[in-house]
């Protein structure tokens, strides 16, 4: 994973840790951390505030990237995706071992899983609140559903393919999802 530094003509900090390639990349809401999922089942969390360069790795291992390993170390439990809750506090991500997870963004806990049974998740969402997720999946559904109380809200069904892509509206009222279908459908949200 690289971080472009656009003032310094392009300078870019590489960072090194996941064993597998990388799927997805989210800046924290305060812009000091990065989330980076990957096939290796992981999601890291680099600090940005930190130097990380292979001489303070030897010095200072304590400074490399929080890693996070909930998900299913099956063939199939690569990570797709992952976002950053807007309130800073959870991260969810969503893999190919059928589950999306919710876990601190600080001390790394598991706070929830959800369990789709039927398909691989690729997408996930935040709402501008922080209080709804929407996951999108293989079996072409959008699912949204409370993060607090971990109820479902709705089944979105308007997609004829896998749902690879989410993006919440500003004011929280719409998604719009992306599928291999090759539609981007707006929808509202109750």
């Amino acid at each position: 994973m690289q971080v472009w530094e656009i003032a310094s003509n392009g300078r870019a900090i590489t960072y090194r840790g996941h064993s597998a390639q990388v799927n997805a990349v989210v800046w924290s809401p305060d812009g000091k951390r990065i989330a980076s999922a990957s096939n290796d089942k992981t999601v890291q969390v680099w600090d940005l505030t930190k130097e990380h360069n292979f001489f303070t790795s030897l010095l200072f291992p304590s400074r490399g990237p929080s890693t996070y390993r909930g998900h299913s170390n099956r063939v199939n439990g690569r990570v797709n995706a992952v976002a950053w809750s807007p309130d800073g506090k959870r991260i969810v991500s969503a893999s190919s071992d059928k589950t999306i997870q919710v876990w601190n963004a600080v001390t790394g806990n598991l706070t929830f899983i959800y369990r789709h049974y039927s398909s691989a998740m690729n997408a996930v969402a935040w709402s501008p609140d922080s209080r709804r997720i929407g996951a999108g999946s293989n079996d072409t559904t959008v699912q949204v559903w409370d993060a607090m109380t971990r109820n479902s809200i709705l089944t979105y069904r308007g997609h004829l393919n896998y749902v690879t892509a989410l993006a919440w509206s500003p004011d929280g009222s719409r998604i719009a999802s992306a599928s291999v279908d090759r539609t981007v459908q707006l929808w509202l949200v109750p």
